[in-house]
């Protein structure tokens, strides 16, 4: 009869359970792992947009004065011209579209990657899960960075500012531009509870569906966890490194 119930799932059901009992929901989507990902991942793109779009205006300000920066040193005809092209590509319209685009594709390659290095640990591990199962798993375990978005969208919606996240505040400058190309602001803003919860979520489904015990699972989690945040640490590391 429990089994039967768990098969009847629906769309909301899942959603609740997720936050009450995540591991109903990584078991019923670990045994249909085919489209599974595509509820969360939608929903994960729509808090990116939502915050995309809301805190354009202020991206496309910062975009702005970083731009006028780079062309302090040039000549006066040549930072005139320039001028002209940066004011059309740090519009807020352009901002918002490719802050969801270019998020877009971010997560597509996170997320790969990301599916792959759970399936990999998973099997080194003694798990069962596959690789759709594993894809499963990380998408449905990235509902609270959808809800970190939203949350963000509103505050900036409310306040008209951004917000150092998580832990950045502890060195941040009060400079967004020299914040944003400090590798360690950008790591310290993904400590935060949506982090811890996203992590919670990801050693559930390993333990739901990959069959691993919770210690194993832990130990999975937390380097699965080291590598996808090496991935979103990796334009600032990149770009202090040419700056």
């Amino acid at each position: 009869m429990a089994e039967d119930t768990e098969d009847k799932m629906n769309l909301w059901q899942l959603l609740v359970s997720i936050i009450d009992r995540p591991a109903a929901t990584m078991s019923y989507v670990g045994k249909k792992p085919g489209w599974a990902w595509l509820t969360p991942a939608l929903l994960v793109l729509v808090g990116l947009a939502v915050f995309s779009v809301v805190a354009a205006p202020l991206t496309s300000e910062l975009a702005l004065r970083q731009a006028q920066q780079q062309m302090a040193g040039l000549p006066p005809q040549q930072a005139e011209q320039a001028a002209a092209q940066v004011e059309k590509f740090t519009s807020p319209t352009v901002m918002a579209v490719s802050g969801t685009v270019g998020g877009l594709v971010a997560l597509a390659v996170i997320w790969l990657v990301a599916a792959g290095v759970l399936y990999f640990l998973g099997l080194v591990a003694g798990g069962e899960a596959s690789f759709a199962q594993s894809f499963a798993i990380l998408a449905w375990s990235w509902l609270p960075y959808s809800l970190r978005n939203l949350i963000l969208a509103a505050y900036v919606a409310y306040s008209g500012k951004m917000i150092n996240q998580g832990l950045s505040f502890l060195v941040a400058t009060g400079d967004q531009i020299k914040d944003a190309a400090n590798w360690l602001y950008v790591l310290l803003s993904q400590f935060d509870l949506f982090y811890l919860w996203h992590l919670v979520l990801v050693i559930v489904g390993l333990v739901a569906v990959g069959r691993l015990s919770k210690v194993k699972a832990t130990i999975v989690g937390l380097i699965y966890l080291a590598v996808t945040t090496a991935l979103i640490l990796a334009p600032a590391l990149i770009g202090s490194m040419f700056s």
